[in-house]
């Protein structure tokens, strides 16, 4: 059953995911994430720029408060719906 990024938000403190530390990318049974320089990448767009779509709401996985992830269909969804 896949997961959308809201619903691993609320669920991590339950041990919903793990980080593997070795690229920061993969969370519970294999799944990928991206980080914030990803994102950029992806969407050719500079970190100022995902500064603002993080105001404006773009669904994001937090693991602390400095450090998030976003799922790439969910991320993909909510730009083209922008």
């Amino acid at each position: 059953m896949p997961m959308n990024a809201v619903n691993i938000e609320h669920n991590k403190g339950e041990g919903a995911m793990q980080q593997k530390a070795e690229t920061g990318k993969s969370f519970g049974q294999g799944a990928s994430f991206w980080t914030s320089a990803d994102v950029c990448a992806q969407l050719n767009i500079s970190r100022r720029t995902l500064d603002a779509l993080l105001k404006r709401g773009i669904p994001r996985i937090r693991l602390s408060r400095r450090l998030m992830r976003f799922d790439p269909m969910t991320t993909m969804n909510w730009v083209r719906n922008q």
